[in-house]
């Protein structure tokens, strides 16, 4: 992870630091010619936008603010040179730092863009990672299954224990939205049971592993409360249909 940027971002970076120590000079010039006073306060208002120029560490995003820092310089430089002769560039009604402000308002606008998009980006990027992990154990369970299809040549094997493992990292109701999200359901009930059925042929169990073989097909179910809300029972078994009459 790069903390600080590309070169060309740390040397904009660092010229609006510069830049805001120094404009940080020019507002107590200015507050304390029109005021008589100091307002020590004042130094985040200009430090903040070259603070989050550091964190947010984007070229095109450094270059804009350092350009805003030159022009809030020249025009602080300005107000200051003519304050002794010019009362007025003191306001009447603003304060004389109003400019120093707007920068400061913007660069938190900013900030709070960056947090939303990187906390955006961190939650999809946990789903991709969890979504990884999830097809790497069930093509493992495949591939077990497809293990135990060598010793085993029986038209009906229940194979439900081998998601076990799978199961003790998710739960049933998560392992239920992924196979229903990868494959498609046969929807029924009866006087017993609500239940969805998914069923891999054997074209695509043999694309996980060549073990298997001519007709077998791998038949998931998903038993159901009486709402269809929640998973009460999962059974996964291995059939073969060309003993089927």
């Amino acid at each position: 992870m790069n903390l600080v940027g590309s070169r060309p971002t740390l040397i904009a970076n660092l010229s609006a630091l510069v830049l805001a120590s120094l404009v940080v000079a020019e507002g107590a010039y200015i507050v304390h010619k029109c005021f008589g006073y100091y307002r020590p306060q004042d130094i985040w208002g200009f430090l903040t936008p070259a603070i989050v120029m550091f964190i947010i560490r984007n070229r095109i995003f450094s270059y804009c603010f350092l350009a805003l820092y030159i022009a809030l310089f020249f025009q602080m430089f300005y107000q200051a040179s003519i304050i002794p002769v010019d009362r007025a560039a003191c306001g009447d009604k603003h304060d004389p730092l109003g400019y120093m402000a707007v920068l400061f308002v913007i660069s938190i606008i900013c900030l709070a863009i960056y947090a939303v998009r990187a906390l955006v980006s961190i939650v999809a990027s946990a789903a991709v990672s969890l979504g990884d992990q999830n097809n790497r154990e069930f093509a493992a369970i495949v591939a077990a299954i497809a293990k135990r299809r060598k010793i085993d040549r029986s038209v009906a094997i229940d194979v439900t224990p081998l998601f076990l493992p799978m199961l003790d990292r998710i739960s049933l109701a998560e392992l239920n939205d992924y196979i229903l999200d990868r494959y498609s359901p046969k929807r029924g009930e009866d006087h017993e049971s609500k239940h969805d059925i998914v069923e891999i042929e054997d074209r695509e169990l043999k694309s996980f592993d060549r073990s298997f073989i001519y007709k077998d097909v791998l038949t998931i179910t998903f038993t159901y409360s009486d709402a269809w809300e929640t998973v009460d029972k999962f059974q996964a078994v291995l059939l073969n249909r060309q003993f089927e009459l």
